[in-house]
């Protein structure tokens, strides 16, 4: 959980997270002065890493990172003595009252018991309970004594927040995948296998190409081992994988005599949907034997009769029969083999013939 608190008016800001590192510890600071509608002209820390690199007695190094993050909002960072807790005192105690009057009170059998509740939990006991109670010190309402009185020493909000997104570089797997954390997110097909970089901010992921372009960006995930996937990113591919299969369709086609390539063309040029003739047409090779449905469609083809149901019909007036490998095949069928068929009580039979000796008899 991160704290922050007003001085003066003991005005008070607090965020559950999942992480308590660098990227999410300055997401919490924008959170907060957008919370505040402003930003404080100096802030108190302790010596944590985000904020100090070293300390050697009262030589303070502060992070690069983070003074380049209080240069862009304005503010001046502070940090406590060594073991001198007493010092920030006011987060302490604000501490202890959000574990005793919040944490005591929240239920955490919550039947969806998941991140973004607490989080508005805790919004919403801020806003309603914590900054709207008597203060123990001041004696005042914090919310009250703050609009009243400290807000108006408050910085302005900078135009363009502080980009404090965790950034990685990872690559794309071959099914458009790219994992950040535990989770994967999917990319558009034609960015598959490509090195990305992958900007992760509070409640957003956004991923760059090569080119820093920004190809897509899915809501952040905190559950673990999850895929989140955009269907968009798949319909080129599955275009492409469906022309693909009707090539290979129509080469499987004209392959069956020379007679197809002019069929194929006939067909083109009366019917619309060609591929499901082609595919039909295939099937009765399939059954009847190559040597039988090319010697139909050079017939059909002569006749200029185009579609599919002239190849049967031809087959069948013929008196082709069905190849010898055809049962073999259909057996072979994981689709057919699957079929249930809910057997019959042995009693309706009788029944039946009953009924049928009855009606002769009348």
């Amino acid at each position: 959980m991160f704290c922050m608190v007003l001085s003066f008016s003991r005005y008070l800001y607090i965020e559950f997270t999942v992480s308590m590192n660098f990227s999410t510890f300055l997401c919490c600071h924008i959170n907060a002065f957008n919370f505040f509608g402003g930003v404080p002209q100096s802030i108190l820390y302790d010596n944590l890493k985000s904020v100090v690199r070293t300390r050697l007695g009262k030589k303070v190094t502060y992070n690069g990172h983070f003074l380049d993050f209080a240069s862009w909002y304005g503010f001046n960072p502070k940090v406590c003595n060594p073991s001198s807790g007493n010092e920030k005192g006011k987060v302490e105690r604000a501490i202890q009252y959000i574990r005793n009057n919040f944490l005591s009170g929240y239920q955490y059998d919550y039947p969806q018991r998941n991140f973004d509740h607490i989080k508005a939990q805790a919004m919403i006991w801020l806003t309603k309970t914590a900054n709207k109670r008597e203060h123990s010190v001041t004696h005042k309402i914090p919310a009250d004594y703050f609009l009243l009185e400290e807000k108006k020493h408050l910085l302005p909000l900078t135009e363009n927040p502080y980009d404090y997104a965790m950034v990685e570089t990872k690559p794309a797997s071959k099914d458009c995948l790219v994992k950040f954390e535990t989770n994967r997110y999917s990319v558009p097909s034609e960015n598959a296998s490509q090195m990305l970089t992958l900007k992760a901010y509070s409640g957003i992921i956004k991923i760059i190409n090569g080119q820093q372009k920004e190809i897509t960006s899915h809501k952040r995930c905190y559950d673990k081992y999850c895929i989140i996937k955009d269907p968009e990113h798949y319909r080129a591919l599955l275009e492409r994988k469906k022309k693909a299969q009707h090539s290979s369709r129509r080469e499987n086609f004209t392959a069956l005599c020379p007679e197809a390539t002019s069929y194929l063309k006939g067909l083109n040029e009366e019917l619309s949907n060609v591929d499901f003739h082609v595919e039909k047409i295939l099937s009765l090779a399939a059954i009847y034997g190559r040597t039988a449905a090319a010697g139909a469609i050079a017939r059909a083809n002569e006749y200029k009769a185009y579609g599919w149901e002239y190849i049967k019909n031809i087959l069948l007036r013929s008196g082709t029969t069905a190849a010898p490998n055809t049962l073999t095949n259909l057996l072979q069928r994981k689709d057919l083999l699957d079929i249930e068929i809910e057997a019959h009580e042995l009693e309706s039979y009788d029944n039946m013939k009953l009924s049928e000796e009855k009606n002769n008899a009348t």
